[in-house]
């Protein structure tokens, strides 16, 4: 309210109780959120609701063991007066981020809190001052208690800041990423060859900075290349990374697990690193574009040029762009074409490749079927069940067919 930016929850602290705040809304649907605290749902909106802490039991002792000192200031409803005991307002005019108390002992009380100080300076372009900064850099190794969950949460909002690569280069120099991420940390000081002019670490940063405000795409760019210390190998004076988007893709699928990221993260994530080794030229064919289209997926293909982009922009500050582009209106044009992009269902089921082979169910089903994909995204037009069952019934004497 004080940044005019608007509140986005109320947290109440008071005299009662647990057990007096259950009674006194024994209609309204409500959760505890742990043994001290009561989540109230109103009208869409949650109101967590705390007993005093402290020694004293009261508003002012409650304050003395908030985070920092701008969550430290508290409204009080009927007179409308602000309590303030640790200057937190002066701190929002100087914008600064600053434990209330030893930032030690916060820290201790909640580990969590050092990734909340750097979401907060990020979300809020604010300095961490020097005591709470070093006091980052002392407590990092505390972050490794927190839940996976909660340290998901602030990682996710620290990426989705205006400024990510700023706020991503506090949490490497403190010690934080190294408990959040350590097998980003063997890329640290790891260099590349040409056209790379940054480490593989630093390059990781920087291509979250050039990837839209969009939470699998940025995990996707801060990922992409986590494989590439322990691939790496050099050869004609030049380091190789063989298969390092494979391997990645690997990588990141544990360290979405890890952090309880869920299946459709994972996928989203996983399926971008895999693809995003495109090595386009004009002279590739039509069907080399559909493949790459069918890799990606038509909602995914969008993600992954951006991610191409930003791959490009963290290189050497510069993208091929004629190149992306290109390739960009060669894949509008094949997905503007409906009904001919290649990328449509085959016109032909599991039941008819069992017809027209003699076979029964099993692999060879699917490896026909995958046989058709290719021919329909060579050519669209052979996409109707009458030419698919057509090269069927051609293939059951072929070499092709034996080869399946």
């Amino acid at each position: 309210m004080l940044l005019n930016r608007g509140a986005a929850d109320w947290d109440i602290a008071t005299s009662a109780t647990v057990d007096q705040v259950e009674s006194l809304f024994p209609d309204s649907r409500k959760f505890t959120a742990n043994y001290r605290t009561i989540t109230l749902i109103f009208e869409g909106s949650g109101f967590e609701i705390t007993p005093f802490r402290g020694s004293q039991l009261s508003i002012e002792s409650d304050l003395t063991l908030r985070d920092f000192t701008i969550d430290a200031i508290a409204l009080e409803p009927e007179k409308g007066t602000l309590l303030d005991p640790g200057s937190g307002i002066r701190d929002l005019k100087k914008r600064i981020i600053r434990c209330v108390g030893d930032p030690l002992a916060r820290f201790h009380e909640d580990p969590l809190r050092l990734l909340r100080a750097v979401r907060i300076s990020a979300q809020l372009r604010f300095r961490i001052e020097d005591a709470t900064r070093e006091a980052l850099s002392q407590c990092a190794p505390l972050l490794a208690r927190a839940a996976p969950e909660r340290i998901r949460d602030e990682l996710s909002k620290i990426l989705m800041t205006q400024e990510p690569v700023k706020a991503l280069r506090l949490l490497l120099k403190t010690g934080l990423l190294s408990i959040i991420l350590p097998e980003m940390m063997e890329g640290y000081r790891r260099r590349q060859s040409p056209p790379h002019r940054h480490t593989i670490l630093e390059h990781a940063l920087l291509t979250v900075g050039h990837t839209p405000s969009v939470l699998h795409l940025r995990i996707a760019a801060l990922l992409h290349d986590v494989a590439k210390p322990g691939l790496r190998t050099r050869s004609d004076r030049k380091y190789h990374f063989y298969g390092h988007e494979k391997r990645g893709a690997e990588i990141a699928a544990l360290i979405l697990d890890r952090l309880r990221f869920g299946n459709v993260m994972r996928e989203l994530v996983t399926n971008l690193i895999t693809n995003h080794m495109i090595v386009y030229d004009s002279g590739w064919s039509d069907g080399a574009v559909r493949r790459l289209i069918a890799r990606a997926g038509k909602d995914g293909i969008k993600d992954l040029l951006a991610l191409k982009r930003a791959d490009m922009m963290a290189q050497d500050g510069e993208e091929n762009r004629d190149n992306t582009d290109e390739l960009q209106r060669r894949i509008d044009s094949i997905l503007s074409k409906a009904k001919t992009s290649g990328l449509e269902p085959l016109r032909v089921s599991g039941r008819d490749v069992m017809e027209a082979l003699g076979i029964g169910p099993g692999p060879k089903v699917g490896a026909a079927m995958a046989f058709l994909k290719e021919k329909v995204l060579d050519d669209p037009f052979v996409n109707s069940r009458d030419s698919l069952m057509e090269i069927l019934l051609g293939m059951k004497n072929s070499r092709t067919y034996k080869r399946i």
